[in-house]
């Protein structure tokens, strides 16, 4: 494995504004990861609901805590990659499924929500496709901070010059393959993930 490139015009920053510890190279590790081992079944149209994360907990440093319902709190300020998948497909009914993820902030304590960032949008006509969701961010997170995605089937959806009637026929799908690829090694698909990396070396506080 190839060592991570080293960018010493960041590591001379943020060494100089007490971010990172001296002599430690400023790239990104793995600080926990989340996975929804379970289907999620989609809401009713044009009703948001939250993307779940599986149990949850807090990562070994203590940056963030990810609770049930899928909602996530910075313990600590720092930067962070987070990398999400969501695997989402259509039932059996006939039409399409529009359905849109968006990500969400509050600083507040929950009181008050606002969007990250632009939704993005998955359109499902066939019940024989699933349709991944991927997505890496990165961010600057302050503690104090929660986070949150959430996903709808929209009524309405497509080209606003012509767009298509939704259906509420999608759920976030977990799958799991053959019992011979369990023997070698492949383990089942979650409905939903998320991989928070942290900045090796930064003094997250």
């Amino acid at each position: 494995m190839s060592k991570p490139t080293r960018n010493e015009l960041l590591e001379q920053i943020l060494i100089a504004t007490g971010g990172v510890v001296p002599g430690q190279e400023p790239y990104y590790v793995e600080a926990a990861r989340y996975s929804e081992l379970a289907t999620q079944p989609g809401p009713a149209l044009d009703v948001l609901t939250n993307v779940t994360l599986g149990a949850g907990g807090t990562d070994p440093d203590g940056i963030l805590t990810v609770a049930a319902n899928g909602e996530v709190t910075v313990n600590k300020t720092g930067p962070m990659m987070v990398k999400q998948t969501f695997q989402v497909a259509k039932a059996s009914n006939p039409g399409d499924v529009e359905a849109f993820f968006q990500a969400q902030a509050s600083l507040d304590g929950g009181a008050n929500w606002f969007g990250l960032g632009a939704s993005v949008n998955r359109r499902i006509a066939n019940n024989s496709t699933i349709n991944i969701f991927f997505d890496v961010s990165p961010v600057f997170f302050t503690a104090g901070t929660l986070i949150r995605n959430r996903w709808a089937q929209s009524s309405v959806g497509g080209d606003p010059l012509d767009p298509t009637t939704g259906v509420a026929d999608a759920d976030l799908l977990h799958t799991v393959p053959s019992a011979a690829l369990l023997a070698a090694g492949v383990v089942g698909a979650p409905s939903a993930s998320a991989v928070f990396y942290k900045l090796n070396g930064f003094n997250y506080v």
